[in-house]
């Protein structure tokens, strides 16, 4: 058993390959892409810095603390 496909159609598309691009995205669009890819990265390295505050809050290893610096 066999699958015809046409010629013109190298990727076995079939009806999706009509698709015609129009050329790279607009600035709009890569511009709208830019905006939240910074907001995540921005919300991943807070978040980061947070649950690393909260883990080494209390962990000076016998070493002097916050407490006995304000007295």
């Amino acid at each position: 058993m066999s699958i015809a496909v046409a010629p013109e159609d190298p990727t076995h598309l079939g009806v999706l390959a009509k698709v015609v691009h129009e050329g790279p995205a607009s600035k709009r669009i890569v511009t709208g892409y830019g905006f939240w890819i910074f907001l995540l990265s921005d919300i991943v390295m807070f978040s980061c810095f947070f649950a690393a505050y909260a883990v080494l809050s209390g962990q000076t290893a016998g070493g002097p603390t916050g407490r006995n610096y304000s007295t």
